[in-house]
C-alpha cells in the first residue's frame, strides 16, 4: 500500500493583502474608488487607499482586493451600475470584466436579470464618483391587531394569524412551486393559506412574509420558486415578479415581504434586543 501525502495549496485571505496594502503606504496615498448603483439612486461606495507607487507584484495584489471588493458589494447589496476610479491599470480590467463575456460574466447575467437592465461598468474621474447614498427600509416590530405571517419554501410554507401578540392561527402548508411553469399556482396556493389564516381573524390589518431569492422593493429578482415559470415558461416570469403586488391589492392592507434573511436577522434583533445581527436562513436549497 502507498501513501500519498497531499500539500494543501498556500491561501491568502484577501484582508491579509488588504492589510498589507495599507502597511505599504507612506506619505500621502493615491485612492481607488468603487462604488455600486441600484434602485432608488441607491449608492454603494468604498474607497481603498493604496501606495502611489506600486512594483508589478504589489500591482498585482492590489488589483485582486480591488477586484474582490467590487464583488463583494454587488454581491452584498446589489446594482446594476459599477464606477470606479483609480489607477488604469487596477480599474479598466475590473470593468471590462463585468460584461456579458468578461471573467464576471456570471455576475453580470444574475444583476441583469435581478434588475430586468443590463449592467454597466464604467471608469471615471475620482470628482465623478457618485457619493454613498443608502437608504434602509425601516421595519415596525409591533405586534398588535390582527396580522398575517408567511414564509416561503421550497417543499412547503407556512402561515401564522396573531391577534394582539398572541398565535391563534399556524399550519404548514405543501406544494412544490420549483416545478410549477405557471405563476397562476403559486398564486393560488399562497392566497387558499392567506385566506385560511384570515378565517381565524376577525379582521386582516397587515401582512408580512419572507420568501427566498432576491428582491427589489416588492419585485421578485431571481427566485428557485419560480425556477420553472423562468425556464419554461419565460413569458410569465414577469407575472411571477409582480406576484406581492397582486397579493398586496387583493388584501388592501399594508403589505411587506424581505428575504428570508433579513427577516432572519430582524427575528434575532428582536429576540436578543441587540442590533447588528447576521441573519442566515437554511431553506431547501442550503440545507
Amino acid at each position: 500500500m502507498t501513501r500519498k501525502t497531499i500539500k494543501r495549496p498556500e491561501f491568502q485571505a484577501p484582508m491579509s493583502a488588504l492589510f498589507e496594502i495599507y502597511e505599504g503606504i507612506a506619505g500621502k496615498p493615491d485612492v481607488v474608488s468603487i462604488a455600486w448603483e441600484r434602485e432608488g439612486g441607491k449608492i454603494y461606495r468604498y474607497d481603498l487607499p493604496i501606495p502611489r507607487r506600486l512594483d508589478p507584484v504589489a500591482l498585482r495584489a492590489v488589483a485582486h482586493v480591488v477586484e474582490r471588493i467590487a464583488k463583494f458589494i454587488v454581491w452584498a447589496a446589489g446594482g446594476w451600475k459599477l464606477y470606479l476610479s483609480g489607477p488604469d491599470e487596477i480599474v479598466r480590467p475590473i470593468a471590462r470584466a463585468y460584461t456579458p463575456r468578461g471573467a464576471r460574466a456570471f455576475d453580470w447575467d444574475f444583476f441583469t436579470s435581478i434588475y430586468g437592465r443590463p449592467v454597466e461598468a464604467v471608469v471615471v474621474p475620482h470628482s465623478k464618483m457618485p457619493e454613498m447614498s443608502e437608504k434602509p427600509r425601516r421595519v415596525k416590530t409591533v405586534a398588535d391587531g390582527c396580522r398575517i405571517g408567511f414564509d416561503l419554501g421550497a417543499s412547503d410554507f407556512k402561515i401564522s394569524a396573531l391577534k394582539d401578540g398572541e398565535v391563534v392561527f399556524s399550519k404548514e402548508f405543501p406544494w412544490d412551486p420549483r416545478n410549477a411553469p405557471d405563476p397562476a399556482y403559486h398564486y393560488a396556493k399562497i392566497t387558499e393559506g392567506l385566506k385560511e389564516a384570515a378565517a381565524a381573524l376577525p379582521r386582516v390589518d397587515a401582512i408580512g412574509g419572507s420568501t427566498a431569492g432576491t428582491l427589489v422593493g416588492q419585485k421578485m429578482g431571481i427566485a428557485s420558486l419560480f425556477r420553472a415559470v423562468k425556464e419554461q415558461n419565460p413569458d410569465k416570469f414577469p407575472e411571477a415578479q409582480n406576484l406581492f403586488f397582486r397579493l398586496e391589492k387583493d388584501w388592501g392592507v399594508p403589505f411587506a415581504i424581505y428575504n428570508d434573511g433579513d427577516v432572519t436577522a430582524l427575528a434575532g434583533m428582536i429576540t436578543m434586543g441587540r442590533k447588528g445581527i447576521l441573519g442566515v436562513a437554511m431553506g431547501s436549497s442550503e440545507a
